[in-house]
């Protein structure tokens, strides 16, 4: 699910503090792997313009990615309620 979402998080490269930034996201999914309403981001570190461009991406890219069928069926419980951390450094390299 991860690399599903990591391959879909477009960070905008024009962004000069984008590898300073911290994204949490909370996302609720059904047992087909469909997002549940809207992800929750929390972005911490950078300028606000920053900040909401790279909440907007994580949301982007979340969508992108589901449904998120790989995840096992019988451990729905275990899954169904993700939180996701990515350390934008990373995706902009």
């Amino acid at each position: 699910m991860r690399h599903a979402i990591e391959n879909s998080f477009i960070v905008d490269g024009r962004m000069n503090d984008a590898g300073s930034v911290y994204a949490t996201i909370h996302v609720k999914l059904d047992r087909d792997g469909q997002i549940v309403g809207v992800p929750d981001v929390k972005v911490r570190g950078g300028s606000e313009r920053t900040r909401k461009s790279i909440a907007d991406a994580g949301i982007r890219a979340i969508r992108r990615a589901a449904p998120f069928t790989m995840l096992p069926k019988d451990k729905y419980d275990a899954w169904k309620e993700v939180i996701l951390n990515f350390d934008t450094s990373a995706l902009t390299q």
